[in-house]
């Protein structure tokens, strides 16, 4: 790979990660809403990798969002959704 190339997948991953970023403001104002956050670990061919992390404490897991108002899926789907109409270039995202 020639680093003109490299330089530009650097650009055009640094760019993602800030549409991203911005999509995750502003699902993160619903989120908080429910003493709930998300955090952004990374992105690899056009999967985001994320942490939720919940009002029960530490990082949310099924366990922990059993009886809570926004069940751990719906939160997944929600910010996804939010993410990927952002952001076309990204595929699929996954909890961590």
């Amino acid at each position: 790979m020639s680093v003109q190339v490299e330089m530009d997948n650097d650009m055009e991953t640094k760019a993602t990660r800030e549409h991203v970023e911005q999509a995750l403001a502003e699902i993160r104002i619903t989120l908080n809403a429910v003493g709930r956050d998300v955090e952004m670990v990374g992105i690899e061919d056009g999967v985001v990798q994320l942490r939720l992390k919940g009002a029960c404490g530490g990082d949310v897991n099924i366990e922990n969002c059993e009886g809570c108002p926004m069940s751990l899926l719906t939160v997944k789907e929600d910010v996804q959704r939010a993410i990927i109409k952002a952001v076309p270039d990204v595929k699929e995202v996954v909890l961590v």
